[in-house]
């Protein structure tokens, strides 16, 4: 077995690693999450037991998910085509698609322990009746990002917004700016310095102005003296900061 594997620069823009997110709902970023790490842990053909007890063992031993939440996010993986998972002489595995084409030295493999993917008859589910697959397979052509990926954003930037006021005009003005992740990163560190502002701190925030507005004026480009509390940058909101941290990370596994 190689001693690492490489997570394509492309996966963080993969329609399919984004699809993970929108089928996978309250588990869509641990799905995420996982799937890098099934491929670092996988044998030099892409496959690995795929029983949800091995992979939290194997794969990521120090979470406090529960084994239903392996089962789940294996599912969601392999719903959206990520990888496969089969069933063979009663135990089951998986394997990583197209890993052949982002794993380099693979000439000198040679077999692996695991039996090869059956085809689709092989299949394994833990619920034997399919289910509802989103718009994602009929539309696989899209370049256009997955919508609850989009509300998710939304979602962040409204919890760190000082001025919770007039939502459905700040989601009219979220859709037509349609923000990506970096830019929300930048926009949340903005707010943090300028809920430090002299304006937006007198007379209890009465001169914050509404999100629609702020969203709107690109005001996160706005120039301003402020005063951070002691320790300075360090003190800055921790969801700006926890979203830097995933940033690098996200970078790290691209």
């Amino acid at each position: 077995m190689a001693r690492g594997r490489l997570i394509s620069k492309s996966l963080g823009s993969s329609r399919r690693f984004h699809a993970a997110l929108q089928v996978g709902g309250k588990i869509g970023e641990f799905c995420q999450v996982l799937f890098p790490l099934i491929v670092a842990n996988t044998d030099d053909f892409g496959r690995l037991p795929g029983d949800a007890f091995t992979i939290k063992s194997v794969v990521l031993p120090s979470s406090r998910r529960p084994e239903s939440d392996f089962e789940k996010a294996l599912d969601v993986l392999a719903d959206v085509d990520l990888l496969q998972r089969y069933q063979v002489n009663d135990r089951i595995y998986l394997q990583v698609n197209e890993f052949d084409t982002h794993q380099p030295n693979l000439q000198k493999r040679t077999k692996s322990r695991f039996p090869e993917y059956p085809g689709i008859s092989g299949k394994y589910r833990t619920n034997l009746i399919e289910r509802n697959l989103t718009e994602f397979k009929r539309t696989e052509s899209n370049p256009e990002p997955c919508l609850p990926a989009r509300e998710s954003l939304f979602a962040q930037f409204w919890d760190a917004y000082p001025k919770k006021k007039a939502k459905e005009d700040a989601q009219r003005a979220w859709t037509k700016r349609n923000p990506n992740f970096e830019l929300l990163a930048v926009m949340l560190l903005a707010l943090e310095r300028q809920k430090h502002s002299p304006d937006w701190q007198k007379e209890s925030g009465r001169y914050i102005p509404l999100p629609a507005s702020w969203l709107n004026h690109a005001r996160w480009t706005d120039e301003l003296e402020i005063n951070l509390p002691t320790g300075g940058i360090t003190n800055l909101g921790k969801q700006s900061t926890r979203l830097l941290q995933g940033l690098d990370q996200l970078k790290d596994t691209r």
